[in-house]
């Protein structure tokens, strides 16, 4: 780390040198995104079910502001947000108690980005770190032995990181559009809680084998294409 900063600032200054004459400024920037994410459990909470992944289809929406330093440089700060509907069959078990099925959360990171030429058309690298934020939990009720089992399921919050290769292409003086592939890291826990409710209504709480909710780390890896307009 300690060599990679003077490598950083080094690029940075070069850059704003050679855009001596450029006037910096700010834009908006929103992007939409489709994506496949696989998630990855690093536990042996999956014995007993068919797959130690967790697989899902996504929608991401960005809004990011951007400090332009020099034509090729810029930086700033982004939010947004982030769905993901569980796919397959492969986190249901015997009793059909679907652990997960959908994940919301809002992102708040530091973004970079770096066009290679200040032409019309210019291929670009952007990258984020930031943390994501879950907003709410799933909940199902089923039916068993005559008493009520309710369960809840939830994806913390986490770190989150992500990278993004393209191509800008400008209209005009200020409007941009752009797009291209980007991968996406999240971390989050995945926890779940089994609640058993019998007929007298007497509340008990306990976990699907021995009682207790369960908690597990979860890696996801998401890949997929952003597309983005930019003023």
């Amino acid at each position: 780390m300690k060599k990679l900063l003077p490598i950083i600032l080094l690029c940075l200054t070069t850059g704003i040198c050679l855009g001596q004459d450029f006037k910096p400024y700010y834009s908006n920037n929103f992007n939409f995104g489709v994506s496949y994410t696989a998630g990855r459990l690093n536990d042996n909470f999956t014995a007993g079910f068919d797959d130690d992944d967790i697989d899902f289809l996504g929608l991401q929406f960005d809004y990011i502001g951007l400090f332009h330093l020099t034509p090729k440089i810029g930086v700033g700060a982004g939010t947004g947000m982030r769905h993901m509907v569980h796919i397959g069959n492969d986190w249901e078990n015997d009793d059909d108690w679907d652990l997960i099925k959908n994940y919301l959360s809002i992102p708040v990171y530091a973004h970079a980005k770096f066009r290679f030429i200040d032409k019309r058309v210019s291929p670009f690298l952007a990258t984020s770190i930031g943390y994501n934020f879950r907003v709410g939990s799933n909940k199902s009720t089923e039916y068993w032995n005559g008493s009520e089992m309710e369960t809840r399921s939830s994806i913390s919050s986490g770190l989150l990181a992500n990278a993004q290769a393209g191509v800008n292409v400008r209209i005009g003086r200020r409007i941009r559009i752009s797009a291209g592939p980007y991968f996406e890291y999240r971390q989050g826990t995945l926890r779940n809680a089994y609640w058993s409710q019998s007929h007298d209504g007497n509340l008990q709480e306990g976990g699907y084998s021995s009682g207790g909710s369960t908690s597990v780390d979860l890696h996801m890896l998401e890949v997929g294409v952003k597309v983005g307009l930019s003023f």
